[in-house]
């Protein structure tokens, strides 16, 4: 079995589903993803199947993505899934339910390909099972997260999981140099096991638009400088990390914040993003746009003068990716795939540590920086075209007809 010929693949995306309302807790760049590779991959001809557990919001329990490609939604009653570890346990009734439904519809796949550390634990079943090749991408890593969040450590469990797939999985697709380091330092991973391949950005959605048509469009008009955050209420996301900066940047400059993400207002996360804000006197200029539709976004993007991503942990990125694609400078930690791309110079920058001190005089000498020739949006986005989903997935087919090959020479 190669690659050159229609391939068969089940795509698992367990706890979170590519449908899910990007912003909230479990649903970010992983979903963006998994959808974009799986269409890429089908315009090349092969067949995926994405198996959730995950709320489908009113959809039906099968969902024609687009042509040849299929969201299969497993509801499991008992299953509560506000936490990840709640469906570690419900696995193997997951995969019995997988194994009724494809002898019923008569499925067979060549390949499974499975996203975060819990699918990892469904597919490494299906690779014992089914006899056929497992790649996994974990997407974020336990002990990567931990010490972000002190007060919430990964669950063990979670770590002594990853720590077995790592063992188990044939191929591990990281999307950076550094995740790739992380893997082998942290989880002694061979090196060749992995796989490199960045995530992607969809340049027909994500595109330079006029500012001025662009706050029209989405009721914005503000004097001050306006600072763009897109992502989770997480706290590796260092949203207080930006409050404090802007606090900083409030003696030299007044800028305007406008926050993408969340999980509504009954969601405490976001009480206590708001508490904070009041506590260090910005609640003025900190405003909730709540979740926004991703064929929404470029105009958010496009509206901004600065795209922060002020994260203690990513493993890739792809907030930057869109904003760069819409020609908008990113000011970023030193995190993911943000110090390949930003050079400090035409596009944006890193600091070089997670303080409001380094990410205040970052933003300061952005817009002090602001109208110099060397901002101009068609080269900010040039330098993320090489960043096409067509690439990713031609890459991970690569990597799927590697493990196909081998499975031959094996058998």
């Amino acid at each position: 079995m190669h690659a050159s010929r229609p391939l068969n693949i089940a795509m698992l995306s367990i706890h979170s589903s590519p449908l899910g309302e990007l912003g909230t807790i479990h649903t970010g760049g992983m979903s963006i993803y998994i959808r974009e590779l799986a269409f890429e991959l089908a315009s090349l001809g092969h067949t995926i199947d994405i198996f959730t557990c995950a709320v489908t919001n009113g959809h039906e329990p099968v969902v024609q993505l687009a042509q040849n490609v299929r969201l299969i939604h497993f509801p499991i009653p008992e299953a509560d899934l506000s936490s990840h570890r709640n469906l570690l346990p419900l696995l193997p009734h997951i995969f019995r339910i997988l194994e009724e439904y494809t002898a019923k519809e008569k499925l067979r796949y060549d390949i499974a390909h499975s996203h975060y550390w819990l699918s990892g634990c469904l597919g490494s079943l299906i690779q014992e099972k089914w006899h056929i090749p497992h790649v996994i991408m974990f997407h974020t890593l336990g002990l990567m997260k931990n010490p972000t969040d002190p007060g919430e450590r990964e669950a063990r469990q979670r770590v002594s999981q990853e720590k077995k797939l790592v063992m188990q999985s044939q191929k591990i697709i990281a999307p950076t140099h550094q995740e790739k380091k992380n893997l082998i330092d942290l989880y002694n991973t061979s090196p060749d096991k992995i796989d490199i391949i960045p995530g992607g950005v969809n340049l027909d959605i994500f595109q330079i638009n006029r500012q001025k048509d662009a706050r029209k469009a989405i009721h914005i008009d503000f004097d001050e400088p306006l600072l763009l955050f897109v992502g989770r209420f997480a706290v590796e996301k260092g949203i207080t990390l930006l409050f404090e900066a802007i606090q900083l940047l409030h003696k030299k400059m007044s800028v305007q914040l406008i926050i993408i993400g969340g999980d509504g207002n009954h969601d405490p996360r976001k009480r206590d993003l708001v508490d904070r804000a009041v506590q260090l006197h910005i609640e003025k200029q900190v405003h909730f746009a709540g979740r926004v539709d991703h064929q929404q976004l470029p105009l958010y993007y496009n509206a901004a003068d600065l795209v922060v991503m002020p994260s203690l942990y990513e493993s890739f990125g792809l907030v930057c990716l869109e904003a760069l694609a819409c020609g908008t400078p990113v000011v970023s930690t030193n995190v993911g795939i943000m110090p390949s791309i930003l050079d400090g110079e035409t596009n944006g920058a890193t600091i070089s540590d997670a303080s409001p001190c380094s990410l205040a005089t970052a933003i300061e000498n952005f817009f002090s920086n602001k109208r110099s020739p060397a901002f101009d949006s068609q080269q900010i986005r040039q330098t993320v075209v090489k960043f096409s989903w067509q690439h990713v997935a031609t890459e991970t087919l690569l990597a799927y007809d590697e493990l196909l090959s081998d499975d031959i020479s094996i058998s």
